[in-house]
């Protein structure tokens, strides 16, 4: 029996876009970061899955099992950022003229 591989080619933007929405929504989320009195939630598999760095800290004990980071010395704005890049894989970026 021939088998054929059907492809769906928005099939993986789609996805991401729909576990953005459900980020900024706060849906299934389990660890959320923690700036002065902003939080924004996340999914660990997402991160897991985009940053080989937030991979390895989330297989030590450091922060395998906390549900919340506080990063006081963070800009909210890169955070927001670097979540968007991590969902999206896109960032916005404001252009400053040369002096």
């Amino acid at each position: 029996m021939d088998m054929e591989v059907v492809v769906f080619p928005n099939h993986h933007t789609r996805l991401l876009e729909r576990l953005n929405q459900m980020r900024l929504d706060g849906r299934y989320c389990d660890i959320r970061f923690r700036i002065g009195q902003i939080t924004l939630p996340a999914h660990r598999v997402v991160l897991a899955a985009q940053s080989q760095v937030l991979r390895d800290l989330f297989n030590i004990n450091i922060l395998q099992c906390e549900e919340e980071i506080i990063m006081d010395n963070v800009d909210i704005q890169v955070l927001q950022q670097a979540l968007n890049f991590i969902y999206l894989g896109h960032v916005s970026i404001t252009k400053v003229p040369a002096a």
